[in-house]
């Protein structure tokens, strides 16, 4: 139990807080250019000059004013859905961002979800299935997910 007289109980320094603290996480995620250059430290082979935020279960092409963090889509009532952290659309392409703070041998078939997912809500019906836009699907781990060294 937190005693609430005692100030000292939330002397949390700014210092103390990284990416993977929740409240931080989503302050990064909705303001667009923080987040850009995240995405840019993240995939710098990859130009982002701007970032859209869309809500997945209304009209795909209406901009909402803040970012999607912790984003639900369920496509039925008896099926699996899933939770996005962080949906972003720049124009041109599909951007999920993932925060993963404790080990999780399912990632790959976590990934495959929101993949899915991200897919089947992109097209209308009767839509060419070559104007899915590219999808990155990033995770942000605090270990080596895959335990091949090549964890940043």
């Amino acid at each position: 139990m937190v005693d609430l007289s005692d100030s000292k109980s939330f002397d949390l320094s700014f210092k103390d807080v990284d990416i993977t603290n929740y409240f931080m996480f989503s302050y990064v995620m909705q303001d667009k250019k923080i987040c850009i250059e995240l995405l840019k430290f993240i995939l710098p082979e990859y130009t982002i000059d701007h970032i859209e935020y869309y809500s997945i279960e209304s009209d795909i092409k209406a901009a909402t004013k803040s970012a999607e963090t912790q984003k639900t889509i369920i496509a039925t009532a008896d099926r699996r859905f899933v939770r996005l952290d962080a949906y972003i659309d720049d124009g041109k392409s599909i951007i999920n961002i993932e925060m993963q703070t404790g080990a999780a041998p399912e990632l790959p078939k976590r990934m495959r979800m929101n993949q899915a997912h991200i897919d089947v809500h992109q097209l209308q019906h009767g839509q060419q299935y070559d104007q899915l836009k590219p999808c990155y699907i990033i995770f942000i781990c605090k270990y080596d997910p895959f335990k091949k060294g090549q964890y940043k």
